[in-house]
């Protein structure tokens, strides 16, 4: 009986130490997951940027883990199924917890070849479009639509590879690309309310067509410098409606996108322009155009004006929600960008200038950056900082944002990443 019993208790343990699953699987992980024996088999960044030995490198131990964190947001790892699926749990759980929407399911640097090839191709199409009506032809707006279609797609691949673009302005193209900037965010911002994909793809149509109107805004007017006169105002204000004629003159134009393009001046305490009109004839796709119309508007650089640093923007939103703008809204939109959103620059207590290249939604105040400049604005070998990890300086100092900076102070550093990263044709995590 003794005997018995020891062989069923053998068979027992036999059962709880079961051989581990040693078969080899390969995923996508951030950083901060990577555990040792897993084998690298892809950065999201050129290899010789990171001083690893070479691809296929194991990771041994935790400095190994601490340096590609200092260089690398996401990799690509093989190792035993057992523990990356572990990893993988971890990773969905943290989606999970959060209400961060933007799910990367692969980097910025995979998804920026395809975003910036989207973007280029939307440029060329809005100059095109006032081109046209400038000259008396005929645009054609239904080129259009394909457009919006790939800008979404990106989003829901990898929405901060477009925030990225969406940051290198041309103060000289200032409508053109602002209504690029706006379909871009209008599309995130509606992937962010959870909206469905053909919904982003209207809302994104609204930014992109909202200012067409101001092609018939005399230049002198458009781009002074300068409080406008009364008279220059009120010229000013019929951009709206001159937008709206155009898009009633085509048949096929979407009724929403006319009543967006009519209404986004529009504030919800009667004040706006044209028609003065108050909340309850406002719709939800104007109020989310009219948000974003002006963060962008606030954030960006024109002829006559430098941009302002986006919390002094989202402040602006803050302050006027419930009277000129969606209150709900304007709160959803402000957790979206976030307090430092990825992509601007930040001037950090040591002096070094940095790009936020990554967030934390329960950590809004310390993003993970990329430090590109040091304290006398020379350019440096970049590397990344996760200010959530509380790091220090030599001198025991802890480092951590002093201020946001305008976009305009860093966007040749942040052209150079982006002109790397495309380079490298998505061969990335």
């Amino acid at each position: 009986m003794w005997f018995f019993r020891k062989r069923e208790a053998q068979a027992k343990g036999a059962e709880t130490k079961r051989p581990r699953d040693r078969r080899l699987k390969e995923a996508r992980l951030p950083v901060s997951l990577l555990q040792p024996g897993m084998r690298l088999t892809g950065l999201d960044r050129p290899w010789e940027e990171v001083p690893v030995l070479f691809q296929g490198f194991v990771i041994r131990k935790a400095e190994d883990i601490r340096t590609l964190r200092q260089h690398c947001r996401w990799v690509l790892v093989e190792g035993e199924s057992e523990l990356v699926d572990q990893a993988l749990r971890s990773l969905e759980s943290a989606n999970h917890d959060t209400d961060n929407r933007f799910v990367e399911h692969h980097s910025i640097a995979k998804e920026l070849p395809r975003a910036q090839a989207t973007f280029e191709e939307s440029r060329r199409f809005i100059n095109e479009v006032f081109q046209d009506i400038r000259t008396g032809k005929d645009p054609d707006l239904d080129a259009a639509k394909p457009l919006v279609r790939n800008f979404v797609q990106s989003v829901n691949a990898n929405a901060y590879a477009l925030f990225w673009l969406s940051r290198v302005k041309e103060r000289d193209a200032y409508t053109a690309e602002h209504c690029l900037r706006v379909s871009v965010f209008a599309i995130s911002f509606a992937h962010f309310l959870g909206m469905s994909e053909e919904e982003q793809e209207l809302i994104g149509l609204c930014g992109l067509l909202h200012d067409i109107g101001k092609i018939r805004t005399p230049d002198e007017v458009l781009n002074k410098p300068g409080r406008l006169t009364p008279e220059e105002f009120a010229i000013m204000k019929e951009h709206p409606v001159e937008g709206y004629r155009m898009l009633c003159e085509r048949e096929d134009s979407h009724p929403v996108v006319k009543d967006v393009t009519l209404y986004h001046h529009e504030r919800l305490d009667g004040t706006g322009y044209p028609e003065g009109l108050t909340a309850e004839r406002i719709s939800r796709h104007t109020r989310l155009i009219s948000i974003i119309d002006v963060y962008d508007a606030i954030t960006s650089s024109r002829v006559y004006k430098e941009g302002k640093p986006a919390n002094f923007a989202t402040n602006i939103l803050y302050e006027g929600r419930g009277t000129q703008f969606d209150a709900e809204m304007v709160e959803a939109f402000i957790r979206m960008v976030g307090v430092y959103p990825v992509g601007s620059v930040v001037k950090l207590t040591t002096g070094d200038i940095a790009l936020v290249s990554g967030s934390h939604p329960n950590r809004r105040l310390q993003p993970q950056v990329e430090v590109v400049l040091d304290r006398e604005r020379r350019e440096i070998p970049s590397f990344i900082l996760d200010l959530a990890d509380e790091p220090v300086t030599a001198e025991g100092q802890p480092i951590g944002i002093a201020r946001p900076l305008p976009d305009h102070e860093c966007s040749e550093q942040l052209v150079k990443r982006i002109e790397t990263l495309v380079r490298m044709q998505g061969r990335v995590a």
